[in-house]
């Protein structure tokens, strides 16, 4: 009977209520199209969207009829040599295919749009060995990954893996829920910018990750990997997160007005690592971290040198300035040392106008090339009879130490600079790099503070994220 396809159609939409007529509808869509999927689990055979060529007046939609109600399980999706597809509300309970695939694989696309969707994929039968990507973006421009909800994972590889010439993707208002530690273990970032190949052949990638939340994302020293250029990591806050942001082999990057928060107590929570060049540490606010706050090492290969390799290059022309560190206990700025394999040093950092509040460790530490700067860097050490405040060869380093730090912490327990405390107006004006903004996205004045923040009387525009903020509950659709 023709009526088993079990779905209706009317102004453009088709309703479809089991995994059949799901099926049988993308084997029949047209540019402009909604599907709409009921309420229900579609454990379905086939999950493609292959070769449809919509626009962004008259996108492809696949929408839930009621946000996260709508569960895929079997056959993996995949959007195949297609345009303008955007997947709403949808809720995917796959089983992510080994290798590179992943559970959800786009490829070949462009302007993909995933909003308000939960990615909790099953991995009841497999095992912390076994390598899963998530969500898998392969030469796919323009991918949107929107208010979504990304569940803890256990197998090795990323929940979000965004390689080759996917450029210009955007990762906002997500919410990235605890993933247990893997012992050391490789290969279990949250988002991965880039791939080894990417950084061998020097990828631009233009990726811009905001304004999302990670909660105990630990599952390895990188939480974010940037393996290529040019991407912008800023607004996001990662709250008791075991790792880095990392800036592998990434150059042109920035990384700015984002909360690393801790409670001082769990270990290994740092702040940004960098290997590459003139990237910018800007306006972020680092909270009781247990490992450096700012992190390099000596290369084993190094551009200036001719050499490019999927190795760690040394650091050049790093600018870290109008940050705030307040409590961490492991130092602020770790350069490394050389070895016998890593023979390069970073070199040409700049840091001008940082607020250092720290204890227990030295702040900088390890031996740095030529060509450092300090410019207006205020510190304070809560116990100074515990550590030197410079090690390494940091001895000359124009850093002025307080007799008592000059920050108070306001409702959301973050610690602002008070109303004519040192640091007020005592920011000095770079030639080649000014905030206009600072971590709340309050405008700076004429004299800008030191620090993140920027003593006003409108307050704070923008105060750490939770769990609330972000996600497919507070998304909203434009009607």
């Amino acid at each position: 009977m023709v009526m088993m396809m079990m779905f209706m159609m009317w102004s453009g939409e088709i309703r479809v209520t089991n995994a059949e007529s799901l099926e049988t509808a993308l084997l029949n869509i047209e540019t402009g199209q909604t599907i709409v999927l009921a309420d229900g689990h579609y454990d379905l055979a086939k999950s493609e969207i292959r070769g449809v060529l919509a626009t962004p007046s008259r996108p492809l939609t696949l929408r839930a009829e009621n946000r996260g109600r709508a569960v895929l399980t079997g056959a993996p999706l995949v959007v195949d040599e297609s345009r303008s597809i955007v997947l709403e509300g949808l809720r995917f309970e796959q089983v992510p295919r080994p290798g590179k695939a992943g559970a959800v694989l786009v490829k070949d696309s462009r302007g993909v749009v995933f909003q308000a969707c939960t990615f909790d994929f099953d991995e009841t039968n497999l095992t912390r060995a076994d390598r899963r990507h998530w969500v898998v973006l392969q030469n796919s421009p323009e991918t949107r990954i929107d208010h979504c909800d990304f569940y803890a994972k256990m197998t090795r590889n990323a929940r979000l893996r965004i390689e080759h010439t996917s450029h210009r993707a955007v990762v906002t208002g997500n919410l990235f829920r605890a993933t247990a530690y893997a012992d050391g273990g490789n290969g279990f970032e949250t988002i991965q910018l880039g791939t080894g190949e990417d950084q061998s052949y020097g990828v631009n990638l233009f990726a811009e990750v905001f304004g999302n939340y990670f909660y105990a994302c630990d599952g390895e020293a990188e939480i974010i990997s940037a393996k290529t250029s040019f991407n912008r990591i800023y607004r996001n806050t990662f709250l008791k997160c075991r790792g880095q942001v990392v800036l592998r082999m990434a150059d042109h990057c920035e990384v700015f007005e984002n909360f690393f928060l801790n409670d001082g107590v769990k270990e290994g929570v740092g702040g940004v690592r960098i290997h590459g060049n003139h990237n910018l540490i800007t306006n972020n606010y680092f909270y009781k971290m247990t490992l450096p706050v700012f992190q390099t090492r000596w290369g084993d290969t190094d551009t200036r040198s001719g050499t490019r390799e999927i190795r760690y290059r040394a650091t050049h022309g790093t600018l870290v300035a109008h940050n705030t560190v307040f409590d961490t206990r492991a130092g602020i700025v770790d350069f490394g040392d050389g070895t016998e394999s890593r023979v390069y040093p970073s070199m040409d950092w700049v840091f001008a106008n940082n607020l250092w509040i720290a204890r227990g460790r030295a702040f900088f530490d390890g031996t740095a090339g030529s060509g450092l700067a300090f410019h207006a860097n205020l510190a304070d050490q809560f116990d100074s009879n515990e550590a030197p405040l410079l090690n390494g060869n940091f001895s000359e380093a124009e850093i002025e130490v307080l007799a008592q730090h000059p920050l108070v912490a306001d409702n959301h327990k973050v610690f602002r600079l008070a109303p004519g405390a040192r640091g007020v107006d005592e920011a000095v004006i770079l030639p080649f790099w000014n905030a206009v903004t600072d971590l709340d996205g309050v405008l700076r004045d004429g004299a800008p503070d030191i620090g993140a923040d920027e003593v006003s009387s409108a307050g704070a525009l923008r105060v750490p994220l939770t769990s609330k903020d972000v996600g497919p509950t507070v998304w909203k659709r434009d009607e």
